[in-house]
Order: structure tokens, then sequence, then C-alpha cells
């Protein structure tokens, strides 16, 4: 936990952070922080439904902070970001604008009456979930990206 008037706020500070919560730092070029792990997170989801191979693109082409290298999150990095105590809709800092409750992992899980399947995790309640690749209904991508 990092506290107010400490070594790192002072140095985030400097290098552009508007605020934070928790592990997590906001930048002024729209990445969030996770200090803990050091890797950057997109502060909004992709906002509208999207199935699996679209979050996959979108990951690709997603340009903020001026990186090029955003990819789909694992489910660990997933869960790693879930914050069960929270007592809002979306358990997740508060610095990351969620529109729907679940988000694509970049993994996939085989095949189900030949259709492939992949998961999801749900940041209202805290599980993991399998879908088809196809399905995008309250389905959310949050791309990620490591530091450099």
């Amino acid at each position: 936990e990092i506290e107010k008037g400490g070594v790192i706020e002072r140095l985030e500070n400097k290098i552009g952070a508007t605020g934070w919560e928790g592990p997590f730092f906001r930048y002024l070029n729209g990445v969030i922080k996770d200090t803990r792990t050091g890797l950057m997170w997109a502060c909004r989801d992709n906002g509208k439904n999207i199935n699996w191979n679209e979050s996959r693109k979108y990951c690709l082409n997603y340009r903020a902070g001026g990186y090029g290298d955003w990819r789909m999150p694992t489910m660990g990095e997933l869960k790693r970001i879930y914050v069960s105590r929270k007592k809002s809709r979306h358990r997740i800092t508060s610095l990351i604008s969620m529109s729907g409750c679940c988000a694509w992992s970049a993994e996939s899980r085989g095949a189900y009456e030949n259709r492939p399947l992949a998961s999801c995790f749900d940041f209202c309640s805290g599980n993991v979930s399998l879908g088809y690749q196809t399905e995008s209904e309250g389905r959310r991508v949050l791309p990620v990206r490591g530091e450099k």
C-alpha cells in the first residue's frame, strides 16, 4: 500500500501521475500502472460487446500512452486486479472504467461441439467462465502491456 507523501508518491508525481488508488497509478497519457506487477492497463475497456477474436485485434491496434505493444491479459493478470472487498458493481480499481461485467482473457480453452472456447473474468462476482469465442454479449476487453 502506498502512503500519501511517501517516496513512491513523489516519484510518480514527477513522471506524470494524476492520481492513485492502492497500488494503482493513473498517468496523464491515459494508462494505469499496477506498482505490484509493473503492468500497465488501459484506463477503460473497449466500451461495447466484443467477441474473443475481435478482442485480440482490438488489443493489437490499441495505442494509448504512445505504446504499440498492448495485448490481451492472462486470466491470472485479470484476477490480480480484482478487488473483492470493493462495494461497487465492478470490483476493480476506480481508476479503470468497465462498461460491462466481464473481460476476455488471452487463454483459449479447447472446443465444445467444434466451437472454440475462451475464458472470461467477471469483475462483479470474481468468477471465471468459459464461453464460445464467437459470443460477445456482456464481454469486453481490457488491454494490458508489460513495463519495459
